[in-house]
């Protein structure tokens, strides 16, 4: 129960299970809605790459490192080379992503879903029409899906798989602000 000054405002389960929006994913949703990523959301697709280099380079380097050592009188012919080699994935992928449509569906759950099981399968969703979208990647908080419930969600669509932006339910009591 909640006090206000002008009165006492009760909130039934319903609301309190409907109401599982965090402030995150409202800011998401409000700049998702304006055709725009946020931020945090580009930087995270952009700088995606560098995991994978860094599980690449590092014991690259150490094979290597006697010849880079005899190398060092070579660095500034080597140095460019470098540079553009990790530099590379980051502009092309900042110019893929700068102008990629967002789209928007509701969308409802195919099955039930905790964060921790979405760790290592990818989160299936159905249209009106039945047509199954799986996302296997997330740059939103993953939130409990519940079977056959309807979700607002923005996304990416990617040559090799979705990537849901923001999601919230669609029976929230501000759904219709972040349609």
């Amino acid at each position: 129960m909640f006090y206000y000054p002008i009165g006492v405002f009760s909130m039934s389960k319903e609301s309190k299970q409907n109401n599982t929006v965090v402030p995150a994913m409202r800011e998401r949703l409000m700049v998702n809605r304006t055709g725009k990523m946020t931020a945090n959301q580009w930087l995270d697709i952009v700088i995606h790459p560098i995991v994978t280099m860094l599980v690449l380079f590092i014991p690259l380097s150490v094979v290597l490192m006697p010849f880079m050592m005899r190398a060092m009188m070579r660095l500034a012919i080597i140095l460019p080379i470098l540079l553009l080699f990790f530099a590379a994935p980051f502009i092309v992928r900042a110019f893929k992503y700068a102008r990629a449509p967002i789209y928007f569906e509701m969308l409802t759950a195919s099955s039930d879903s905790s964060p921790l099981r979405a760790f290592w399968r990818s989160v299936s969703f159905h249209d009106k029409s039945k047509n199954e979208l799986r996302f296997g990647k997330w740059l939103a908080p993953r939130p409990k899906l519940k079977k056959e419930q309807p979700y607002l969600v923005y996304y990416l669509k990617d040559p090799k798989q979705d990537i849901v932006l923001s999601i919230a339910p669609a029976d929230h009591p501000d759904a219709g602000r972040w349609q």
